[in-house]
């Protein structure tokens, strides 16, 4: 009998679980990818992107001032996005979908139709798809190039936005940066890394998500205080389709490609909104780049968030929701400066 009780809880959680998701062809009833954070009321479900393709999408909270939630490349929101939801219990209403390529939105196998401004035109595509005037943005590492040239091209939706561990302002220090990163590691960690790229693409789909929690946990030991930290995800960083495990090393790579040699410091001073800068204060990336960001961006502050490094809101989620809450709430957190 414990079997058939245990059996019942499953049914019962998979039927509080069930939401209607938006498809692109109608309405379909299925289970969330990650339970309702606090109960709050959420949905799922796929816009058309730029182009017509097919975009996963997540909202949770049905009130409240509009953020919209910008991750890093080649991945989706299971790294950072799920975490952000206690806004939402705060007042906010959160939004946020997969980018284009991986994750759990449509495969695309074509560098052309993956670069910066494709993306940047899914934003726009995702705002009118839920009627959003004026919006706050959060961007996450590769997401704050995403958010910055939005921003540049349609300043009049954007409010505020906050920058968590920002990609590197130029092309210079992305290379510096990588540098320094390579250096912590040995030359047998860095081999082990490589071939487990090489394996992603070639296993059998059974062993691929195992091989991606591999990668996950060496290629992000060295953005956190604690590697124990890396589990407090509310959703496994590889819980995707398989295709979607193979492909964000190309999505990555085209998008970055994308921008040539960059350097996003002339489009930072164009941006007229408040920017709140965070990172680690035991951050292994360079401290000198966030703080350029914040001396190009004209309304900017910086918030040195203790006790984490590159990966902030998985060193101290309590930290960066409680700074980013006051920020769009319209004050400067305490410490910004």
């Amino acid at each position: 009998m414990p079997f058939v009780r245990t059996i019942g809880r499953r049914m019962i959680t998979s039927l509080v679980l069930t939401v209607v998701c938006l498809h692109s062809q109608g309405q379909t009833t299925e289970p969330l990818t990650v339970p309702p954070y606090h109960n709050l009321p959420t949905t799922e479900g796929y816009f058309e992107g730029a182009g017509g393709v097919r975009l996963f999408y997540r909202v949770a909270g049905r009130q409240g001032d509009p953020i919209v939630f910008l991750h890093g490349s080649g991945g989706g929101l299971n790294i950072g996005g799920y975490d952000m939801e206690p806004l939402a219990e705060r007042g906010h209403r959160l939004l946020m979908f997969n980018e284009r390529g991986a994750g759990r939105s449509e495969i695309i196998t074509d560098a052309t139709k993956l670069r910066i401004d494709d993306l940047v035109q899914d934003v726009e595509a995702f705002r009118e798809r839920f009627g959003l005037d004026k919006f706050d943005m959060i961007g996450v590492s590769w997401g704050s190039a995403v958010a910055l040239k939005y921003i540049t091209r349609y300043p009049q939706h954007v409010s505020r936005v906050a920058l968590l561990g920002p990609i590197s302002p130029t092309f210079a220090l992305y290379q510096e940066r990588l540098k320094h990163l390579n250096s912590l590691k040995t030359e047998k960690e860095r081999e082990q890394e490589k071939q487990i790229r090489e394996k992603i693409r070639t296993a059998p789909d059974s062993e691929v998500p195992e091989l991606c929690n591999e990668l996950f946990q060496a290629s992000h030991r060295e953005y956190v205080v604690d590697t124990a930290h890396l589990k407090r995800s509310r959703q496994d960083p590889c819980a995707y389709p398989v295709a979607g495990l193979r492909n964000a090393q190309f999505v990555f790579q085209s998008g970055l490609a994308s921008l040539g040699e960059w350097d996003f410091r002339s489009d930072m001073k164009k941006v007229k909104v408040p920017a709140l800068v965070l990172e680690g204060a035991e951050t292994h990336v360079p401290l000198s780049e966030a703080r350029e960001w914040v001396k190009s961006l004209p309304d900017a502050r910086f918030l040195l968030i203790p006790d984490a490094g590159h990966a902030i809101f998985i060193d101290q989620p309590e930290a960066v929701i409680s700074a980013m809450d006051e920020f769009f709430r319209g004050n400067w957190p305490a410490g910004a400066k």
